[in-house]
């Protein structure tokens, strides 16, 4: 029986290529392993690009993938045509098959051919194959070997049948297989599904470089598949969508108590686009990408926000998207658990986005009514593309109200602005990778292997392999090498290097040029060469805190799960010999309470003296034994498993661990914090580090308390100093932080009191002295009442003594104004009708008087050179005025 449905179509693939010597590898997250050149994973020979380069080595040279796929941003972005046209969408399915240096053309478009015509049954007679203008071989074989009349061939140029990755990397041309889907299809006729690239080139800085080994990648869309199978012209109408177009329909309808016009061509398209977005947002949560105001996570929320945009179009104001989020996972979770697993925190950050956006809708409508009340005829761009870009207000909605008011507004101006922006965007955006090293290093890769020893030894005699000088200092391959390269968050080995003659040279740090090549950063001159013997040595003390730091960042991570929720994954981390960072996904602040279990859980651990064993085994058994990835980290078929014995920790990790739990000695956590909306950070310090720690915690907090006992003398307080003859550093910081507390909230409650009694005296003073030196004045026929102080009394004190005043007078028609050295007061009472705002201009026009307001009140400073008596008098020559 054929498959039909999407999820047969794709194990069809995936079981027909495994019969042909294809190793099956899991689909790789969404967002790039360090690569910079890429926003998205946009293909699926995306995590096989340094296999197709040579540097990286795979336990398979044939293998075959569902790859998740997101265009919406840098190169390959289609994002605005989504829901307009029958096929754009920001998330799709990409099977593949890849040759590695094995098979090439001959057995690739046999391949193609057969899983085509006879796996899938589709006849022959209504497909169409493409090839490369110049690529006579291809055609060749499509003709000879498979059967394919020449006039069913066609030839295309390099926009069209050569593939290319990114702006740098393999490619190569392609060949291309297409569905007549009928003359009366309305749309384009023939359907491009199969796209086969042979890979023979590797394009850096515009060049074309045959690849050592000609390789292929297969791409077909899984939704483009689908709509043949099933025989409809829109992939929107395909099993994959269906269930969620229909579960959209019914909430709606629900919501709104009346049916949808799906006759209604942007009805039709509104729900298209909620749909796409719930799967490509839904997906790139789960892989660890959070809504942000920059990069990969400015892409999240924009699509996010176009789904909402939508809703709000149908008439929905409240979120949605989790309503609809259950048909989601009914139909890929079997094949993408990811979207069971973390579930909670995708519904979380779906719907904290959702009440951000629609509130910011409402705050964009009221900006606009501002904008409008002008009373022009047009809306300035810089307006509306300011409502575009802080608030998050969509263009055409803008528009349409505007269109209602009869305003106009100069889009292609406000194009230009967003333009101008995008550039600047993109300008600034640097991708996923690392520091860089300089492109000669890089270099060492095509003719330079190192033997990586870091797991083995801290001590080696090596060979100067390569050496690149800078300005700054030198860059070393050394083989064999026993320093750790930067990566998965910890930092490189530090050491030296000595020479035949004693010589030594410091090494700052070790990063991975490509897998099996070190390189190490010399500082300062280095006299070096090609072929010298060295003992290489690496910081052993440095290494043994990073190695306590490493091993806390696991149980870290198991304590946060056990106290915060399974939904809580690695979303990034950094550690050294000093402390660790732990950044994880969790939409709240972590209380005192919830961060005392943590740290008592892991210091529990550490006292439990649990062994830590380190196993290699391939991905899918490590998988199945239950150890979890880190997010972020790119893994090889042959990975490490860091199991800690006893304890729910156990994870896939190439970096370097303590070999038993005790020696860490102590873990503590020094801060907690959010650094973008769902992810909160942890710092924390551990073994022999925490001491260092604590030391300069207590030096620079006693500094503190040395600042605390100068105000407690000032104030006349007294406070007992702290006792510092505690067991260790720990407890004497503790007393030292209790001392702190307890003496601010001394002096915070003096100050209060202090300030208190001046409040008191100052009313009391005012008070006797108002009456004492009020004056009236007219001007124009209201009535003035001035209280000048040749004090320095601040506004605020100013609008005190106007307050009181008017409160007395409630019921007369008379303004006040209090005066003082360092500035005016002015306001009325409600009977009164003194034009405040009118005297308040004159005031600055005549009296070089300094300050703004209103029609009901008035503030600001005055002149320094102001003369009382002179003020009076000019006050009375306006009586008249």
């Amino acid at each position: 029986m054929k498959p039909v449905k999407g999820n047969e179509i794709r194990e069809a693939f995936l079981s027909y290529f495994e019969k042909q010597g294809h190793a099956r590898v899991a689909s790789s997250k969404l967002v790039p392993d360090n690569d910079p050149t890429l926003l998205f994973t946009t293909a699926g020979m995306v995590q096989f690009k340094d296999t197709f380069l040579g540097l990286e080595k795979r336990p398979y040279s044939r293998a075959t993938s569902s790859q998740k796929c997101v265009r919406a941003g840098g190169k390959h972005n289609d994002l605005e045509n989504v829901g307009f046209t029958e096929r754009h969408h920001t998330f799709f399915e990409m099977l593949g098959n890849f040759s590695f240096g094995d098979y090439f053309k001959k057995e690739a478009i046999h391949f193609a051919w057969e899983f085509v015509t006879k796996d899938l049954g589709l006849p022959k007679d209504r497909l169409r194959v493409s090839v490369f203008e110049t690529d006579d071989e291809s055609a060749e074989i499509w003709h000879k070997q498979e059967g394919v009349p020449k006039d069913r061939i066609v030839r295309f140029g390099e926009e069209d049948n050569f593939w290319a990755m990114g702006d740098e990397g393999p490619c190569g041309p392609c060949s291309e297989i297409f569905w007549d889907q009928g003359k009366e299809v309305d749309g384009d006729r023939w359907l491009e599904f199969w796209n086969v690239v042979f890979m023979q080139y590797n394009r850096k800085n515009g060049v074309l470089t045959p690849l050592e080994r000609p390789s292929v990648d297969t791409g077909m869309g899984l939704e483009r598949m689908c709509t043949v199978m099933q025989g409809v012209e829109s992939n929107y109408e395909i099993d994959l969508f269906t269930d969620l177009i229909k579960a959209t329909h019914a909430y709606f309808e629900n919501s709104l108590k009346h049916k949808i016009d799906l006759g209604n061509r942007e009805n039709l398209c509104a729900t298209r686009v909620i749909v796409d977005h719930l799967r490509s947002t839904s997906f790139l949560i789960a892989d660890g990408v959070m809504p942000s105001n920059e990069g990969r996570g400015y892409v999240l929320r924009r699509i996010l926000r176009r789904a909402v945009r939508f809703g709000h179009k149908l008439g929905i104001r409240d979120p949605f998207l989790e309503k609809i989020y259950p048909a989601l996972e009914a139909s890929l979770a079997d094949v993408y658990p990811e979207l069971s697993q973390r579930k909670s925190y995708i519904l979380d950050v779906l719907k904290q986005e959702e009440v951000k956006f629609f509130e910011t809708l409402d705050r964009g409508i009221e900006l606009l009514d501002d904008a409008m009340k002008k009373g022009e005829n047009s809306l300035a761009p810089d307006t509306v593309f300011k409502l575009y870009d802080t608030f998050g207000f969509p263009f055409d909605l803008t528009e349409l109200i505007a269109q209602e008011r009869g305003i106009k507004i100069e889009m292609n101006k406000v194009e230009e602005l967003l333009s101008k922006q995008q550039e600047m965007s993109r300008a600034s955006w640097k991708g996923s990778g690392a520091e860089a090293l300089p492109n000669s290093v890089k270099e060492w890769q095509s003719t330079l292997k190192t033997t990586p020893k870091f797991y083995e030894a801290s001590k080696t005699e090596s060979k100067v392999l390569g050496i690149e000088s800078t300005d700054t200092g030198s860059w070393i391959a050394l083989d064999p090498c026993p320093f750790y390269a930067e990566s998965g968050g910890q930092v490189g080995d530090s050491g030296k290097l000595v020479d035949k003659s004693g010589k030594t040279f410091l090494v700052s740090t070790c990063k991975k040029v490509a897998d099996g090549l070190l390189a190490l950063r010399i500082e300062g001159p280095c006299s070096l060469k090609v072929g010298d013997i060295v003992s290489a040595e690496v910081d052993d003390a440095r290494r043994t805190k990073i190695r306590a730091n490493h091993t806390s960042t696991h149980l870290l991570h198991a304590s946060l799960r056990k106290y915060l929720g399974t939904h809580v994954h690695q979303a990034g981390s950094f550690l050294d010999d000093t402390r660790l960072r732990f950044d994880f996904s969790h939409n709240k602040s972590v209380s005192e309470e919830e961060k005392q279990k943590i740290e008592d859980w892991v210091n529990e651990q550490i006292q439990g003296a649990h062994k830590v064993t380190i196993e290699s085994m391939s991905h899918k058994d490590a998988t199945a034994k239950g150890a979890m990835a880190l997010f972020g980290e790119k893994y090889g078929d042959t990975v490490r498993v860091v199991d800690i014995e006893g304890t729910p920790s156990m994870e896939l990790c190439g970096g370097l661990h303590v070999a038993n739990t005790q020696d860490i000695k102590r873990f503590k956590l020094i801060k907690e914090s959010g650094v973008s909306s769902g992810v909160r950070r942890v710092e924390a310090v551990s073994g022999t580090a925490l001491e260092d720690y604590l030391q300069e915690e207590i030096t620079q907090k006693l500094k503190r308390v040395s600042t605390l006992n100068e105000e407690i003398f000032a104030l006349q307080l007294s406070q007992p100093l702290p006792n510092l003859e505690k067991a260790s550093a720990e407890e004497n910081l503790k007393v030292i932080n209790t001392y702190i507390l307890e003496a601010e909230e001394k002096i915070q409650t003096k100050k209060k009191e202090l300030k208190k009694q001046e409040d008191e005296a100052f009313r009391e003073k005012v008070m006797s002295q108002s009456s004492d030196i009020a004056e009236d004045f007219a001007y124009k026929g209201h009535t003035l009442q001035l209280l000048a102080f040749e004090d320095s009394i601040a506004i605020d004190k100013l609008r005190e003594i106007v307050d009181q005043a008017r409160s007395k007078a409630a019921k007369d028609k008379v303004a006040f104004m209090a005066l003082s050295k360092l500035g005016f007061f002015v306001s009325k009472t409600n009977e009164s009708s003194f034009p405040i705002s009118e005297f308040r201009q004159l005031l600055v026009a005549e009296q070089k008087f300094k300050g703004g307001g209103d029609e009901n009140k008035a503030q600001g400073k005055v002149p320094p050179e102001l003369n009382f008596a002179s003020l009076k008098e000019w006050l009375k020559s306006k009586q008249n005025a």
